[in-house]
């Protein structure tokens, strides 16, 4: 539903056009506003060209169509279209849709070279201090349970903490990780994927169970309707 803007009491429009141009006005305003603010997405035409030109050369040698593509794919003909025909964007994904279902292998396809921009040196051989820094542990840890590295495992903070850095070759000390933990446990229930047993002086942790999950949302129901 369209938003409507509504004017100060203290501006009288007596012409419903005018009132209609003046929502639309702020309409537009709101919609160039929110693009604006919104993070811009990468684009490398240079690298697509290449890919489409080389993956759509070898499928006419193979006489490949893209009737065929759409059909292996399950993607429509004109999502087929704009992936290897196209101009715009499109995802690693999509990319390596087609190329399995050209029943190619992806070393077959990106032979070509690239250009590599004139680069700052890596981080690690660079003295100033105002380097973006990454982001903090409470991050990692979210992104890492979203990405299923709790799926059958446990940790307690040190052992997460060896993993990222491992992973990652940060910097991470045991602290981090441990109010990390704290953090998210104790937040708020429906927003907590985390159960944890005492180990030592530290905690390990164990993603909720659904019946887990569920005990905890009938639970916090109840409290409220005890209040």
């Amino acid at each position: 539903m369209e938003s409507i803007y509504f004017l100060p009491s203290t501006c009288r429009i007596h012409n419903v056009n005018k009132y209609r141009t003046l929502n639309r006005i702020l309409q537009i305003c709101k919609i160039v506003f929110m693009s604006k603010s919104q993070s811009k997405q990468y684009i490398d035409p240079e690298s697509l060209s290449l890919f489409r030109q080389t993956f759509w050369e070898k499928c006419k040698a193979s006489g490949i169509t893209l009737e065929d593509l759409a059909e292996r794919t399950d993607l429509s003909y004109i999502q087929i279209f704009r992936i290897v025909r196209g101009k715009n964007n499109t995802s690693l994904s999509n990319v390596m849709a087609v190329i399995k279902a050209a029943e190619f292998q992806p070393f077959e396809i990106f032979t070509f070279n690239i250009e590599i921009p004139d680069y700052p040196p890596l981080r690690k051989y660079r003295q100033d201090k105002k380097l973006p820094k990454s982001p903090g542990a409470i991050f990692y840890l979210r992104a890492y349970i979203e990405n299923g590295v709790f799926e059958g495992k446990s940790f307690t903070p040190a052992e997460f903490k060896n993993l990222v850095n491992s992973d990652l070759d940060s910097k991470f000390s045991d602290k981090d990780f441990s109010v990390a933990f704290s953090k998210i446990f104790n937040g708020l229930q429906d927003k907590n994927p985390l159960t944890r047993v005492q180990e030592g002086s530290s905690y390990r942790y164990f993603l909720l169970s659904e019946d887990d999950k569920d005990q905890l949302l009938s639970d916090k129901r109840k409290m409220k309707r005890t209040k």
